[in-house]
């Protein structure tokens, strides 16, 4: 979604499915994934430091979204998760 432009969908639907996970079935791992591909520059990918980088997608995103970063980071507060 992110791709696309759409920054703050992309937001949107990774609160709803960490808000949807109320017992915690998703792994730490695969929420640190979710929050990074939602929070992160694009170039940066969820999959690091394994890949450290995503060359062709480095540049400026949008600030919109705010209110969606901040329920995510509530997410990664709650779930300790270090991203």
């Amino acid at each position: 979604m992110r791709l696309l432009g759409l920054e703050k969908t992309a937001r949107t639907f990774t609160v709803a499915l960490l808000d949807a996970d109320t017992d915690n079935i998703s792994s730490a791992n695969s929420a640190r994934f979710w929050c990074r591909a939602a929070l992160w520059p694009l170039s940066k990918p969820p999959s690091f430091p394994r890949d450290p980088e995503v060359i062709w997608l480095s540049g400026t995103e949008g600030e919109d979204g705010h209110e969606e970063r901040q329920a995510l980071e509530h997410h990664i507060s709650r779930r300790r998760l270090s991203i």
